[in-house]
C-alpha cells in the first residue's frame, strides 16, 4: 500500500520513498572487521536518502568499473535518492534515444554531488544533466515496454498503473516526485578541458498526488494558487 506521508518509508515496486529517517540502516559496514574475507556489506535493498537526509561523504566511495566511475556507499553500489515535490504539469523531453521526464532537485541530490566531487581530483567539474544553478533537471525513466509502448510505474493517488511516457503529461497540474536511482559516473572534458564527471541517474519510481478541487495551477509562475 502507497502512504502519502512524509513521515514515512513505503516499500513499493522494489524501491522505497522515504522521509526524514534514516535509509541505511539495514546496511552494515564491516570494513573495521579483522578478518578481510568477511569484509562484505549486508544490505537486503540498498542505500535510501529522503530528501533532506544527510549524505556522509565518509562513507560514500567512487572507484572504476569496466567502463565508468562507480559509486558505493557503504560498500553498496545500490543507492536511490529522492527528489523534491515538484507542482505543475509533468514535462517530458524526446531526445534521440529515449524520453526524459523533468524532475525537481532537492537537498540530499546536492549533498550527493558534494560527496561524489570530494573524493575525485580538485578543481574537477562534477555534476548532473542539468545547469549548476537549475532547480530542475530531465532524467530517463527505468521505463518497461506494453502493448507497444514504453511506459513508467506510477502511483497515481495511490494507484498502481503503467503510464505510457508519452502520456504522463496528460495526468494534469499534480504534485510530483520520484526516486532516483545512481548509475555511477561519466567522465569526459568540458569546453575548456578541464574534467567532467557527469553523475547518472534514473528513475526507478514516481508517485503523483492529484491536486484538490479547491487549488489553481498557474503555469505562467510554476506554482499553486489557492483560490480566494
Amino acid at each position: 500500500m502507497f502512504i502519502w506521508n512524509d513521515g514515512l518509508s513505503v516499500y513499493y515496486f522494489g524501491v522505497f520513498y522515504c522521509s526524514s529517517t534514516s535509509r541505511d540502516t539495514d546496511v552494515i559496514d564491516m570494513s573495521d572487521s579483522d578478518d578481510d574475507d568477511e569484509q562484505t556489506a549486508v544490505s537486503d535493498e540498498g542505500n535510501f536518502f529522503g530528501p533532506n537526509d544527510d549524505i556522509n561523504a565518509a562513507s560514500l566511495n567512487v572507484f572504476k568499473s569496466e567502463k565508468n566511475l562507480n559509486i558505493s556507499y557503504n560498500n553498496d553500489v545500490r543507492i536511490y535518492l529522492q527528489t523534491d515535490e515538484f507542482v505543475g504539469d509533468i514535462a517530458t523531453y524526446e531526445g534521440e534515444f529515449a524520453r526524459s521526464v523533468l524532475v525537481k532537485k532537492s537537498r540530499v541530490l546536492e549533498q550527493f554531488r558534494q560527496a561524489v566531487a570530494s573524493k575525485l581530483e580538485k578543481k574537477a567539474d562534477v555534476g548532473y544533466y542539468s545547469r549548476a544553478d537549475a532547480e530542475t533537471m530531465a532524467v530517463f525513466p527505468n521505463a518497461v515496454k506494453r502493448d507497444g509502448k514504453y511506459c513508467l510505474n506510477v502511483i497515481v493517488d495511490g494507484t498502481e498503473r503503467n503510464i505510457p511516457l508519452n502520456d504522463l503529461g496528460k495526468l494534469g497540474p499534480c504534485k510530483m516526485d520520484a526516486m532516483l536511482q545512481c548509475k555511477g559516473v561519466v567522465s569526459n572534458k568540458n569546453a575548456a578541458g578541464q574534467a567532467r564527471h557527469t553523475i547518472k541517474l534514473s528513475i526507478a519510481s514516481m508517485r503523483v498526488q492529484s491536486l484538490p478541487a479547491d487549488f489553481v495551477y498557474n503555469p505562467t509562475k510554476s506554482f499553486i494558487k489557492k483560490y480566494k
